[in-house]
Parts: C-alpha cells; structure tokens; sequence
C-alpha cells in the first residue's frame, strides 16, 4: 500500500497476490458467482486498488486476477458522510457477469448503522435469460 496527500485529497494504491483455491467467492459479483460450482479452482490471484479520498466524494477502481474466476474490474464512489447518511454507487464486470448497484448507508447512532442496497445482476454468457433484480438491507452494530 501507498498513499500520498495533496491538499485535502488522499491517493492510495493497494497491490496483492494470493495463491489458494477459490473456494468461497467474495467481492461486487458475489451473489452471482456463487451460482457456479468452484471447488478445485487453484492458482495465483493478484490485484490493484486505485483510490482518491477528497472531501466532496470517494472513488475505488479494482483490477483483479482470480483464480478459477478469471478477471475482474470494479469502480465505486461515494459521496462523505453527512450526519447520518451516506450515499454509494459501484458497478463490476467479469468475463461472464457485470452488477451495478446504488446504497444508502444510515448511521443511527455512534454504535448502530444500516444500508439498503439495490442491485441489478447480468451474466454476459447468456446462461441467465434475464437480469435480476436484488434487493439488500442489513444492519450492523460495533463496540466503538
């Protein structure tokens, strides 16, 4: 990882590898991918994080190499948070599937926090016949 500050921006690039089986999928695509059998996909991953923190809004850019899932470019943003809310976008796509959703993240109290997260889901080897619609909400507590 490295980051540098110019004014009121902070730039960050974070680089890694991995080697293992990709046996439990994560990230943008997950609720997708996770359809697909993946047990005995073994190698090298690796990946590269671009991102601009500024006072007005939050930027990511992810490059990835996964194994057994091919690669991957995600973007999100964010706009800061406000008093109590906050709102998010990201979009992702793979060989064989693409996302995009919005958020809005709530902060009820210091301690207690929520979102709900619209999403709309493709897979680009016509093995789904239409894009699906998901809908998330979750809601979360931490002890500081």
């Amino acid at each position: 990882t490295a980051t540098l500050e110019r004014g009121d921006a902070r730039y960050s690039v974070r680089a890694e590898v991995r080697a293992g089986e990709t046996a439990s999928p994560f990230g943008p695509l997950y609720r997708i991918e996770r359809t697909r059998p993946l047990v005995g996909h073994t190698g090298l991953g690796a990946g590269l994080t671009l991102a601009a923190a500024m006072p007005a809004a939050t930027f990511e850019l992810q490059l990835r190499e996964r194994p057994g899932l091919g690669g991957l470019a995600a973007i999100g943003g964010a706009v800061p948070m406000g008093r109590a809310v906050q709102a998010a976008a990201w979009a992702a796509v793979s060989r064989r599937d693409a996302a995009g959703a919005a958020e809005l993240r709530v902060a009820w109290a210091r301690q207690l926090f929520s979102a709900v997260q619209a999403a709309r889901f493709y897979r680009l080897d016509d093995a789904m016949p239409a894009p699906v619609w998901s809908l998330t909400a979750w809601f979360g507590a931490t002890t500081d």
